[in-house]
């Protein structure tokens, strides 16, 4: 595993967030660390909170 430098880890998880193949902190996690990073869901929610992200509901009333 790489470690985790703070803006190489907040540009992959933007890239996500952004492609919206991710619907869950679990999936953000798991495709974190397909890229390799070292990285746990607690660590994906202060990261979001600390990037301002949100979740909210898509037309089938899921959190996305």
């Amino acid at each position: 595993m790489k470690p985790v430098l703070s803006k190489d880890l907040s540009a992959a998880l933007t890239r996500l967030l952004m492609s919206r193949k991710a619907n869950t902190q679990e999936d953000l996690c798991l495709a974190l660390e397909k890229q390799g990073y070292d990285i746990n869901q607690s660590k994906i929610a202060r990261r979001g909170r600390k990037m301002g992200s949100i979740k909210i509901l898509n037309a089938q009333g899921q959190i996305v």
